[in-house]
């Protein structure tokens, strides 16, 4: 079987047709002509449907790229469907797909053909991932992997990994996060979301395995009490089943068991310092790096599942905002011997990073409005109206927890709040601090740690020499002045293996600067140290979410 590849402009995909309508270019009908040979009656509507999703996506992305088509393409998500169901229909489906290649630069064929080590290293750098157009007639956008580099966005610090893949023959890496459109008939949004954070995982960590959406139907089949095909939708518990079932220890956090209502005899200070903390937590969840799947619901109780996977680069404007006004955002901790002045950046308002199967990827919204992004949905002819996006909320999320995470956010905020007020860190009665607190591996936390110069020599050789546990909660102190420069002035390690918050169970250590606690010293004399002449701010840890995907890649020799 013969591969065909053409390398043309972005613009050249989709033309307009003399309706203004999109259509497939000659270059792209060809492809689809060729790999689509089996979809018989579909194929006009097919080709259709293509141009019209491919535009959506075209709109979304920078001007200027370069495309490689290529076909027929063998994916293995679709084959997977297309052989547990397309494949049973009377109807004929084609089993191969087409891929298309992003680069942010002209290419051409030369470049692929007995390339140098300096042009393996060129299409690298410019590359910026794959989207696959499957014979699907509903939603033919199959997988992807793209950078957000490809798309005209906001700066975004978002979970991304490597997914080593070919163009031309020539071996290249996407960076990015997986999506995917929901084909509608083997996979909904739901399972759509399993899929992605689960080949995330399987590409970023070793022990994680991906799964196909025929996997997704064995694991759940004792599970539904219906057919399993054509897909259903699934609740927040199935998707958690699912999770586990790959080796996860999720968590479910519902807003109705954390998020507090205002009620009648507030203040309107009271009612603006009103503690949210089911979104604190889905947004401190983000902040470890972790891709979190969010159920929404809109005013008519339709449901949608998306993944949260970061946030905008929006750090200015949030601390301009507290430093404009304090009292709106901080708030009082009280102790029995001491009070301090504190704000959760978890609360900061800002825009995070979603993964929908309705749209492009790299989608923004903020936590209150996660869908805003939606068009109003309009008014159907006969039955229930669609999923209206305007009006959509969080009701649950889901968190893919590590198995061995056993101090989960919501009670590691609590500890650290009870830990800032108990006068074991020598704070200074209503001192004013931001608390940053994730999840991380003390490998990588060390690796950093190692690094930064602005900590004296001594003291990262004490943390870097301390037994840690696999997985650290890092509470990061600061204020607006040092966090502008992303430097902190003190950090507390928790063990995320401990349960066990009571009488500093789950404390490692404290770096302070006045003090520096050392719960993991076999001494009792040693767990305390004074800081002689005060210990100055150091650089904040940034190595959960990823601004520049060309983090990942290496250099090819």
């Amino acid at each position: 079987m013969h591969i065909y590849n053409n390398l043309i402009p972005l613009e050249s995909l989709i033309q307009k047709d003399g309706k203004g309508d999109a259509v497939t270019s000659s270059i792209l009908e060809g492809h689809i002509q060729r790999a689509f040979t089996q979809t018989d009656r579909r194929q006009p509507h097919l080709s259709r449907v293509i141009a019209e999703q491919l535009e959506v996506f075209i709109k979304s992305m920078k001007s200027r790229l370069w495309v490689n088509v290529e076909s027929p393409y063998v994916d293995k998500v679709y084959r997977d469907s297309y052989y547990h169901y397309y494949a049973s229909k009377l109807g004929s489906y084609s089993k191969d797909c087409i891929r298309l290649s992003f680069f942010d630069v002209t290419v051409s064929e030369a470049d692929f053909y007995n390339p140098t080590p300096e042009i393996r290293e060129y299409l690298q750098n410019h590359y910026l991932g794959f989207l696959v157009i499957r014979p699907t007639p509903q939603n033919p956008i199959g997988r992807n992997v793209l950078s957000p580099r490809a798309f005209d966005i906001q700066a975004v610090e978002v979970c991304q990994t490597a997914f080593p893949t070919t163009v031309n023959g020539i071996k290249l890496v996407a960076v990015g996060f997986p999506h995917s459109a929901q084909d509608v008939e083997t996979v909904t949004c739901s399972q759509t979301t399993l899929w992605a954070v689960t080949e995330y995982f399987s590409h970023r960590y070793a022990e994680y395995r991906p799964i196909l959406p025929s996997t997704i139907v064995e694991q759940l089949k004792e599970w539904l009490v219906e057919r399993n095909l054509p897909a259903p939708g699934l609740s927040v518990e199935q998707l958690s089943y699912a999770l586990k079932q790959v080796g996860f220890a999720p968590r479910i956090y519902h807003r109705d068991e954390y998020d507090k209502k205002p009620t009648d005899d507030m203040t309107a200070e009271q009612r603006t310092k009103l503690q949210n903390d089911f979104e604190r937590l889905l947004s401190c969840y983000v902040e470890s790096g972790i891709p979190v799947i969010v159920a929404v619901s809109d005013q008519a109780n339709n449901g949608h599942a998306t993944v949260c996977i970061g946030h905008q680069q929006d750090k200015s404007s949030t601390l301009n905002k507290l430093k404009l006004d304090k009292a709106a955002h901080f708030e009082e901790l009280e102790g029995e011997k001491m009070t301090v002045r504190f704000f959760d950046l978890d609360q900061a308002p800002r825009n995070f990073v979603f993964i929908d199967d309705n749209h492009p990827p790299y989608k923004s919204a903020q936590l209150t409005t996660p869908t805003r992004y939606y068009a109003k949905p309009k008014a159907p002819k006969s039955g229930r109206a669609g999923f209206d996006g305007q009006t959509g909320e969080i009701t649950a999320f889901v968190v893919p927890l590590y198995r061995k995470v056993y101090l989960d956010a919501y009670e590691a905020k609590l500890y650290v709040r009870r830990l800032l007020v108990s006068n074991l860190l020598k704070l200074k009665a209503n001192a004013e601090m931001c608390l940053r607190l994730f999840l991380t591996s003390s490998r990588s936390y060390k690796d950093v740690v190692v690094s930064d110069e602005l900590l004296p020599a001594d003291i990262r050789q004490f943390i870097i020499r301390t037994s840690l546990p696999k997985l650290i909660w890092v509470a990061e102190l600061t204020n607006a002045k040092l966090a502008s420069h992303n430097q902190v002035f003190g950090v507390i390690l928790l063990d995320a293996t401990e349960a066990d918050t009571d009488d500093h169970n789950a404390l490692v250590m404290a770096v302070m600067p006045e003090i520096i606690i050392n719960f993991a010293a076999p001494n009792k004399e040693d767990q305390f140290t004074p800081v002689g002449e005060g210990l100055g701010p150091f650089s904040q840890y940034t190595n959960n979410l990823n601004q520049d995907s060309r983090f990942y890649v290496k250099p090819i020799q």
